[in-house]
């Protein structure tokens, strides 16, 4: 199910600020995460989906390309497999990010979790 929302939650927020705290860009990065809006997201009952936006005016990482940050799991009370994640950057922007479980539901609400990267 696909909802407009202009919010983060506090777990997607930090998912966002560590997927990029481990990248060569890491200050551009951290930029556009401090500036990114969420405009939609996408439950899919063993995940999400959540679409950024980020203003024009930010500044492009180098090297534009296309790409997908990953190499972070996180650790959540009640998922045997805990989350893992993606960041797909777009042009030099950040565009969506997806975050996923193993085979399990993903929970309704997450307070508690610990990060692991890889």
């Amino acid at each position: 199910m696909i909802w407009k929302t202009s919010h983060f939650t506090d777990f997607e927020r930090a998912a966002l600020s560590e997927v990029v705290s481990r990248h060569h860009e890491v200050e551009h990065l951290s930029h556009q995460v401090r500036l990114a809006q969420a405009t939609a997201r996408d439950l899919t009952g063993a995940g999400l989906y959540l679409d950024l936006k980020v203003p024009r005016s930010v500044r492009l990482i180098e090297n534009p390309k296309n790409r997908e940050l990953g190499g972070l799991e996180a650790v959540v009370p009640g998922l045997r497999g805990g989350i893992g994640f993606y960041l797909f950057v777009r042009d030099g922007v950040l565009s969506w990010l997806e975050a996923f479980t193993y085979q399990e539901p993903y929970p309704d609400t997450i307070e508690d979790w610990t990060w692991v990267h890889w």
